[in-house]
């Protein structure tokens, strides 16, 4: 969907809800529940012997014990999908690890960032490694549908690739993407450094060509269709204290 599409059915659906007139810190509160939406990833929320874990599920596990309320971890299957959800109000927060993007930050209020993601180039090691942008054009390249990176090619080429193309897989999990590299399927992923890094002992042979610009920040999402003023200035300062005190630093080293 374009920006000027997205930004039309914001302003639509803002009129229908009344955007100023519902508080999102006191309808959790009134609930007494925080809802969360990620998606099911190494390095977002998933389910062990132990019970649920992972990054995104133990730093809103902290946040929603610090409201005192519980936390409600939703998953869905696509990364439009957790946007949708923001959009319908259906959840307070996308935990998922997201980055900011300048198409995004325009419709959805978001947070400070508490961590930073490099876009890689990923392929197999024996195989034609590309070093520049203009190595992309004419290979198979697969990203994540509604990723940024998907953004990020979409930018390349306007500007200095014209010919380059790639296959967006309605997935949320990159992982989907390493398996139809392994099996042939695909030359190149583009994955965020912190997952590749993860799940790279699966897929040994697969390596990073190159990165694919410069870091870029992680942040979580919030609904466009209510007023976020004192949950964002609420979570900011609860992030800012994780980062102080380590808890961020110690969670990003157990998970990633």
């Amino acid at each position: 969907m374009k920006l000027d599409t997205l930004i039309l059915s914001w302003a639509l659906l803002c009129l229908l809800w009344g955007c100023d007139q519902q508080d999102s810190l006191a309808r959790i509160e009134a609930r007494g529940e925080l809802v969360v939406v990620s998606r099911n990833s190494p390095t977002t929320y998933y389910v062990d012997k132990d019970g649920p874990t992972g990054f995104e599920y133990a730093l809103t596990e902290l946040l929603a014990e610090e409201m005192g309320v519980e936390l409600k971890l939703e998953t869905v299957f696509t990364l439009p999908d957790i946007f949708e959800q923001l959009q319908r109000v259906d959840a307070d927060i996308a935990a998922a690890g997201l980055t900011l993007t300048e198409q995004r930050a325009a419709i959805y209020p978001h947070t400070a960032p508490y961590y930073k993601l490099t876009p890689q180039v990923v392929y197999v090691a024996g195989q034609f490694r590309p070093r520049t942008i203009a190595d992309l054009v004419a290979m198979k390249i697969v990203v994540l549908k509604g990723s940024s990176h998907a953004e990020r090619l979409r930018d390349l080429k306007n500007s200095d690739a014209p010919d380059l193309t790639w296959e967006e897989i309605d997935e949320a999990d990159t992982l989907q993407l390493l398996e139809l590299i392994k099996e042939g399927q695909a030359q190149l992923a583009i994955i965020d450094s912190n997952e590749f890094a993860v799940q790279q002992s699966l897929y040994p042979r697969q390596k990073v060509a190159f990165d694919l610009g410069s870091e870029q920040d992680m942040v979580w999402y919030l609904s466009p269709g209510i007023n976020n003023a004192r949950l964002r200035v609420l979570i900011n300062d609860f992030l800012r204290r994780q980062q102080k005190n380590g808890t961020l630093a110690r969670l990003r080293e157990q998970y990633f």
